[in-house]
């Protein structure tokens, strides 16, 4: 059975895709202050750090999961 950590992994990479944002996820880490979340596309990584543990955990996907997609989508946006 996978551990809370890979499923919420697993919903934020379905976001992803859904949402067509080109980075990947390479971690998402559950600490004392919610998750932590790092995406990367190329060289470049930008990390979402106090992440709700509903926003990731949740499913099916919650709005505030779309949000937090679109955010990480502006920043690498504004990078190319």
């Amino acid at each position: 059975m996978p551990s809370r950590e890979q499923r919420a992994a697993t919903n934020v990479r379905a976001a992803l895709g859904a949402a067509r944002v080109e980075c990947e996820l390479t971690e998402l880490a559950r600490g004392i202050d919610g998750y932590s979340a790092t995406f990367q596309m190329g060289m470049v990584t930008h990390v979402e750090s106090g992440v709700d543990e509903a926003v990731v955990e949740d499913e099916p996907p919650t709005p505030a999961l779309s949000e937090l997609i679109r955010r990480v989508q502006a920043v690498f946006a504004g990078m190319t």
